[in-house]
């Protein structure tokens, strides 16, 4: 047969060497008439079509992990401020970048988040070195199950960043992944300030709520298949009048109306956050009740 070298012409006569993801590398020769061995198949160059696939055995040579080609991030354009190779953010020391769906927590606080987290739960938690959180133990509230939820869901990914630079409890955002409809939540905390805002009796249900809060937003995220961005917006006055008085009155102009809707679903999903809920419900926190919602005339205002 004659050789079939597409670099022949510029002065090459080699075979040609392709690199792919997997854990193999394999040489790709044009030496036949119609077929060729490409990658792990035997492939018809003018039917383009595979015609068979190359013995195991010659598929031996294995890629070193220094050579794995790697893509660009899908969700870089979330991070435009990052070049989109980096890993973590450049600071692989303090987050993780995790393969499943889980609940991770990471930071300067990390134990101390994970230790708020056990507090309000009846569930016995586990921590690994990555930050990854499990559970076992029996569910004994609806809170234990929300938690439970979160920690063993398969579509979504609930990131903890726990730091004594950051606020009580923020939402930092959701991606969604449409290739495998998952979807991933960044939720910023600080122990401490979050620990300020617990009623006695309800110690951890500020770690619960965050918790809960991101696998919340993750669901809605894989349900309206988005991207969710961060719970932002812009302080402004707004001054009511009536018949002799005046009032100005604090308001806040979401900078994403779309998204803020969004984030107030999640938020009303969770558990309840520590500081809306009354001292009662908080001396029971872990006790066998009903969810804590909102009353339906505090979520729906006239």
């Amino acid at each position: 047969a004659n050789k079939r070298n597409p670099f022949a012409e510029y002065g090459f006569d080699h075979s040609i060497m392709i690199r792919s993801a997997t854990e193999t590398v394999f040489e790709e020769f044009f030496d036949l008439e119609d077929t060729v061995e490409l990658g792990s198949v035997y492939f018809n160059i003018r039917t383009y079509e595979i015609v068979g696939f190359i013995p195991e055995e010659k598929l031996k040579n294995e890629i070193a992990v220094d050579l794995i080609a790697l893509s660009v991030d899908p969700k870089a354009h979330l991070y435009w401020w990052v070049t989109p190779y980096a890993y973590c953010l450049n600071n692989p020391i303090k987050l993780v970048d995790p393969n499943g769906m889980e609940v991770i927590i990471t930071g300067d606080q990390a134990q101390a988040a994970f230790s708020s987290l056990q507090e309000g739960t009846n569930l016995t938690l586990s921590i690994d070195k990555n930050g990854k959180v499990t559970a076992d133990g029996d569910v004994v509230n609806d809170n234990d199950q929300q938690l439970l939820d979160a920690i063993n869901s398969q579509d979504v990914t609930v990131n903890i960043d726990a730091s004594d630079q950051n606020s009580a409890g923020e939402y930092h955002g959701t991606t969604y992944d449409a290739g495998t409809n998952t979807a991933s939540s960044s939720m910023h905390v600080d122990v401490k300030e979050l620990g300020s805002l617990e009623k006695s009796g309800a110690a951890g249900s500020g770690m619960m709520h965050e918790v809960t809060e991101g696998h919340q937003m993750g669901l809605i995220a894989i349900k309206e298949k988005t991207d969710i961005s961060a719970a932002a917006w812009t302080l402004a006055t707004e001054t009511i009048t009536g018949s002799g008085w005046e009032r100005t009155i604090h308001t806040k102009n979401p900078l994403n109306p779309r998204d803020y809707d969004f984030y107030n679903t999640g938020h009303s999903r969770a558990t309840r956050a520590p500081n809306e809920m009354s001292r009662k419900q908080a001396s029971s926190y872990k006790s066998p009740q009903l969810k804590y919602a909102r009353p339906i005339f505090e979520r729906y205002k006239f």
